[in-house]
């Protein structure tokens, strides 16, 4: 086996190195966190899709017709062709079928510099980014799946193996006033809900092990960067003079949406916000990432559930929705896009006027964190507003489990504290981010947007 990794290694100019400072993230740099992922993570993500296809063929020829085998087959042919293309490094090709968003996409391909248009050889970012958006297409592709969804039971089983938990947190919270303490603990509460994403194991999770309760105070000293205070205050200034949106770039699905429902409902009962808009994504993607289906049908599951307080609190949420106060925004595919967002005013200019209807945008998850500040090794003291590269339409509040390689703002010496403690913190799972800067805040220094600028 190793003789077959060094043959690839060479083959493929990989270099025995972490990613160098203020580089791109890719997978090119064996040590790096996208090396793992691309060489044996992903791989084994697409069988699981092939296997699971293969498997439950007959159940799903009886949901979707017997029109639909034939189609089914040729799916797990694709995705058997795109595995094997990432497992040789192979390239990129454009979208040519009915993806409504491949003009989009094949633009960026065709900008990518000389070198970066395959997996390992690209920013790690975008071949993920790539990976996930080839695997839709191949059900938007057929007549008989496009609305299938390769995680739709996974993402929904999570859902039903925290319900116990989501009633603990509704009768916890049920009584509560408003106060600065209520939200500085109801944004911890969904901070650390980014930590349980999908696992064929939620037992593992210490939210589940000891309670939401006990699981806040046991990791309140790994909040690693507390912007809480500056969050607070802006959305107890906001301008009222006209009605207070609140935009939520949502992450997972499950727990984490449920946890986002609270923030918005509390931010709707302190009259902080007169409207919660939520962007989901416009198709499945990274496995455990919310739709609008998933939102839907989230709130659905929870009118009917047992607990009465979970009842109770889904049919305010679901009266939210109907008065207006809780709204879908509509789908829009930069989400699903492989662009960071420091380029959205340039990519989507309607979606970055939307956003700046907004008096905060609340940043949800490590994926959504990487294309906020771009897959890059920036040193992890660097300034938050550097790192946006311009991208404030509205004040920014960032809310993140750190999962992968790549941060910034924090204290000097911090990291290599707690490097010390473990050399690989930033993939444990063990750390949060609360990150906050206003929409006015301007750097006189130099925000190196242009330098960085991959293409």
């Amino acid at each position: 086996m190793s003789c077959i990794v060094c043959e690839f290694d060479s083959k493929n100019g990989i270099l025995n190195t972490k990613t160098p400072r203020h580089s791109l993230v890719s997978a090119r740099y064996k040590q790096s966190f996208a090396y793992f992922v691309l060489r044996y993570r992903l791989p084994q993500n697409l069988a699981e899709i092939i296997l699971n296809l293969t498997e439950n063929m007959n159940a799903l020829v009886g949901q979707y017709g017997e029109e639909s085998r034939s189609e089914i087959a040729k799916v797990v042919y694709r995705v058997s062709q795109l595995k094997c293309r990432l497992e040789r490094n192979g390239p990129f090709h454009q979208f040519s079928g009915a993806e409504l968003d491949k003009d989009l996409w094949n633009e960026f391909l065709l900008n990518l510099d000389e070198g970066q248009s395959t997996f390992f050889g690209s920013c790690f970012l975008y071949a993920e980014c790539y990976v996930f958006r080839r695997l839709v297409c191949y059900l938007e592709n057929t007549e008989t799946l496009k609305t299938f969804d390769y995680y739709a039971n996974k993402k929904q089983k999570s859902l039903i193996a925290f319900l116990g938990t989501i009633e603990i947190i509704l009768f916890g919270i049920r009584t509560v006033g408003t106060s600065d303490d209520v939200l500085r603990f109801l944004l911890r509460l969904n901070l650390w809900g980014n930590q349980c994403d999908i696992s064929a194991d939620t037992e593992k999770y210490t939210v589940k092990r000891k309670g939401p309760f006990e699981h806040l105070r046991a990791y309140e000293k790994n909040i690693i960067i507390d912007s809480t205070s500056s969050i607070i205050n802006s959305l107890k200034t906001a301008d009222h003079s006209n009605p207070v949106l609140v935009d939520f770039i949502c992450d997972n699905s499950g727990y984490e949406l449920v946890l986002d429902f609270i923030l918005a409902h509390y931010l709707l009962e302190a009259k902080l916000a007169d409207k919660i808009r939520f962007h989901l994504k416009a198709i499945p993607w990274f496995v455990t990432d919310a739709t609008a289906t998933d939102f839907h049908w989230t709130l659905q599951q929870l009118r009917k559930q047992n607990g009465r307080c979970t009842q109770e609190f889904a049919k305010i949420w679901l009266l939210n929705l109907n008065e207006g106060k809780f709204e879908v925004a509509e789908p829009d595919y930069f989400w699903t896009s492989p662009y960071e967002f420091y380029r959205m005013r340039d990519v989507r200019p309607d979606l970055y006027k939307k956003l700046t209807e907004a008096h905060m945008i609340i940043i949800k998850g490590d994926c959504n964190y990487r294309k906020l500040i771009g897959d890059f090794r920036w040193d992890a003291s660097e300034s938050f507003i550097t790192c946006l590269r311009g991208f404030q339409p509205a004040n920014i509040c960032s809310l993140r489990i750190v999962k992968t390689e790549i941060i910034c703002g924090m204290s000097p010496g911090k990291n290599e504290d707690l490097i010390k403690k473990n050399n690989e913190w930033m993939l444990s799972g063990e750390y949060g981010t609360i990150q906050f800067i206003e929409n006015n805040y301007c750097s006189c220094s130099e925000t190196l947007r242009d330098i960085m600028n991959p293409n």
